[in-house]
Protein backbone atom coordinates (compact mmCIF):
# COMPACT_ATOMS: atom_id res chain seq x y z
CA UNK A 1 0.00 0.00 0.00
CA UNK A 2 1.50 3.53 -1.15
CA UNK A 3 2.04 5.91 1.46
CA UNK A 4 -1.31 7.84 -0.22
CA UNK A 5 -3.19 4.92 0.02
CA UNK A 6 -2.76 5.15 3.56
CA UNK A 7 -3.46 8.86 3.97
CA UNK A 8 -6.81 8.92 1.70
CA UNK A 9 -10.06 8.18 3.74
CA UNK A 10 -11.69 4.36 3.56
CA UNK A 11 -15.62 3.10 3.87
CA UNK A 12 -18.03 5.56 3.66
CA UNK A 13 -16.09 8.99 3.98
CA UNK A 14 -15.18 7.99 -0.15
CA UNK A 15 -18.55 7.35 -1.11
CA UNK A 16 -19.27 10.98 -1.06
CA UNK A 17 -18.73 13.25 -4.10
CA UNK A 18 -16.46 15.99 -4.34
CA UNK A 19 -19.14 18.14 -5.08
CA UNK A 20 -21.29 16.84 -1.69
CA UNK A 21 -18.56 17.70 -0.02
CA UNK A 22 -18.05 20.99 -1.13
CA UNK A 23 -22.06 20.89 -0.12
CA UNK A 24 -20.94 20.11 3.40
CA UNK A 25 -18.16 22.81 3.76
CA UNK A 26 -20.85 25.18 3.25
CA UNK A 27 -23.80 24.13 4.90
CA UNK A 28 -25.24 27.13 7.56
CA UNK A 29 -24.16 25.22 10.88
CA UNK A 30 -22.30 25.43 13.75
CA UNK A 31 -18.83 24.39 13.55
CA UNK A 32 -19.00 21.62 16.72
CA UNK A 33 -22.04 20.36 14.80
CA UNK A 34 -20.47 19.85 11.17
CA UNK A 35 -17.45 18.65 13.47
CA UNK A 36 -19.46 15.88 14.97
CA UNK A 37 -20.76 15.34 11.48
CA UNK A 38 -17.29 15.18 9.79
CA UNK A 39 -16.30 12.68 12.71
CA UNK A 40 -18.89 10.71 11.85
CA UNK A 41 -18.95 9.94 8.35
CA UNK A 42 -14.92 8.80 9.05
CA UNK A 43 -15.87 6.52 11.52
CA UNK A 44 -14.01 8.52 14.42
CA UNK A 45 -17.39 8.25 16.55
CA UNK A 46 -17.82 6.04 19.71
CA UNK A 47 -20.74 3.85 20.49
CA UNK A 48 -20.97 0.84 23.64
CA UNK A 49 -19.65 -1.52 20.63
CA UNK A 50 -16.80 0.65 19.90
CA UNK A 51 -15.78 1.41 23.57
CA UNK A 52 -16.34 -2.33 24.41
CA UNK A 53 -13.61 -3.27 22.21
CA UNK A 54 -11.17 -0.68 24.44
CA UNK A 55 -9.51 -0.82 27.58
CA UNK A 56 -12.36 1.18 29.16
CA UNK A 57 -15.05 0.82 31.86
CA UNK A 58 -17.21 -0.49 29.51
CA UNK A 59 -17.95 -3.97 29.21
CA UNK A 60 -20.91 -4.61 27.25
CA UNK A 61 -22.10 -3.52 23.76
CA UNK A 62 -25.65 -3.07 24.72
CA UNK A 63 -27.53 0.05 24.53
CA UNK A 64 -28.47 1.30 27.31
CA UNK A 65 -31.55 2.58 26.00
CA UNK A 66 -33.65 -0.02 24.50
CA UNK A 67 -30.98 -3.45 25.31
CA UNK A 68 -30.21 -4.20 21.60
CA UNK A 69 -27.42 -6.98 21.80
CA UNK A 70 -24.60 -4.39 19.61
CA UNK A 71 -25.03 -0.83 20.17
CA UNK A 72 -23.35 0.12 16.90
CA UNK A 73 -23.40 4.17 15.35
CA UNK A 74 -25.82 3.53 13.59
CA UNK A 75 -28.00 2.06 16.14
CA UNK A 76 -27.08 5.04 19.00
CA UNK A 77 -27.86 8.07 16.24
CA UNK A 78 -31.34 6.51 14.36
CA UNK A 79 -31.96 2.76 14.79
CA UNK A 80 -32.45 3.04 18.70
CA UNK A 81 -36.52 3.48 18.84
CA UNK A 82 -35.84 6.14 21.83
CA UNK A 83 -33.41 7.89 19.03
CA UNK A 84 -35.67 7.01 15.98
CA UNK A 85 -38.68 8.40 17.60
CA UNK A 86 -36.70 11.64 17.85
CA UNK A 87 -36.19 11.40 14.16
CA UNK A 88 -39.85 10.85 13.04
CA UNK A 89 -41.07 13.75 15.65
CA UNK A 90 -38.52 16.24 13.91
CA UNK A 91 -39.61 15.71 10.47
CA UNK A 92 -43.02 15.53 10.98
CA UNK A 93 -42.64 19.09 12.09
CA UNK A 94 -40.51 19.94 9.06
CA UNK A 95 -42.03 18.22 6.45
CA UNK A 96 -45.21 16.62 7.78
CA UNK A 97 -45.73 15.57 3.82
CA UNK A 98 -42.54 13.77 3.63
CA UNK A 99 -41.79 10.09 5.48
CA UNK A 100 -38.51 8.92 5.53
CA UNK A 101 -37.38 5.47 6.94
CA UNK A 102 -34.14 4.81 9.11
CA UNK A 103 -31.74 3.79 5.55
CA UNK A 104 -33.04 6.96 4.44
CA UNK A 105 -31.45 8.79 7.21
CA UNK A 106 -28.44 6.62 7.40
CA UNK A 107 -27.35 7.47 3.70
CA UNK A 108 -28.12 10.82 4.58
CA UNK A 109 -25.36 11.01 7.40
CA UNK A 110 -22.98 9.13 6.21
CA UNK A 111 -23.05 9.69 2.27
CA UNK A 112 -25.09 12.49 1.99
CA UNK A 113 -27.91 11.81 0.06
CA UNK A 114 -29.90 13.94 -1.66
CA UNK A 115 -34.10 14.09 -1.75
CA UNK A 116 -35.81 15.13 -4.72
CA UNK A 117 -38.97 16.69 -2.62
CA UNK A 118 -37.43 18.80 -0.40
CA UNK A 119 -34.14 21.57 -0.09
CA UNK A 120 -31.41 20.08 1.02
CA UNK A 121 -28.58 22.27 2.29
CA UNK A 122 -31.57 23.03 4.80
CA UNK A 123 -32.71 19.56 4.87
CA UNK A 124 -28.96 18.79 5.77
CA UNK A 125 -28.25 21.64 8.27
CA UNK A 126 -31.33 20.43 10.19
CA UNK A 127 -30.28 16.51 10.05
CA UNK A 128 -26.73 18.13 11.34
CA UNK A 129 -28.70 19.52 14.15
CA UNK A 130 -30.62 16.42 15.91
CA UNK A 131 -27.70 14.22 15.08
CA UNK A 132 -25.68 17.05 17.72
CA UNK A 133 -28.24 16.97 19.73
CA UNK A 134 -29.11 13.29 19.62
CA UNK A 135 -24.91 12.46 20.56
CA UNK A 136 -24.87 15.08 23.43
CA UNK A 137 -27.77 13.93 25.28
CA UNK A 138 -26.78 10.43 24.48
CA UNK A 139 -23.69 11.05 26.25
CA UNK A 140 -25.21 13.32 29.05
CA UNK A 141 -27.20 10.58 29.97
CA UNK A 142 -24.59 8.00 29.92
CA UNK A 143 -22.10 9.69 31.69
CA UNK A 144 -23.83 12.21 34.29
CA UNK A 145 -27.25 10.46 34.54
CA UNK A 146 -29.51 13.02 32.65
CA UNK A 147 -32.47 12.23 31.98
CA UNK A 148 -32.89 11.07 28.02
CA UNK A 149 -36.31 12.96 27.51
CA UNK A 150 -37.82 12.99 23.49
CA UNK A 151 -39.51 16.25 23.65
CA UNK A 152 -36.91 18.00 25.23
CA UNK A 153 -34.30 16.78 22.84
CA UNK A 154 -36.68 17.96 19.72
CA UNK A 155 -37.46 20.89 21.12
CA UNK A 156 -33.38 21.83 21.69
CA UNK A 157 -32.81 20.88 17.90
CA UNK A 158 -35.74 22.44 16.59
CA UNK A 159 -34.69 25.82 18.30
CA UNK A 160 -31.38 25.66 17.25
CA UNK A 161 -32.17 24.96 13.43
CA UNK A 162 -34.69 27.77 13.80
CA UNK A 163 -32.51 29.81 15.19
CA UNK A 164 -29.95 29.30 12.50
CA UNK A 165 -32.39 30.11 9.66
CA UNK A 166 -33.70 33.29 11.36
CA UNK A 167 -29.80 34.22 11.12
CA UNK A 168 -29.41 33.30 7.64
CA UNK A 169 -32.72 35.32 6.28
CA UNK A 170 -31.49 38.13 8.65
CA UNK A 171 -28.03 38.55 6.44
CA UNK A 172 -29.99 37.82 3.17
Amino acid sequence: MTLIQKLLPTGSSMAASCSQWKQFWKLPVEPAHRSLWYRLVHKKLYSQTSLSHMNTRTTSAECHFCSCAVEDIQHLLVRCPRKWAIWIEVFNNYCPHLSFTQDDICSLLWSFKTFHSVYNPELWSLCCSVLTHIWHFHWRYIIQGTPFIKNTIVKTAMSRFATLKRSLSDID
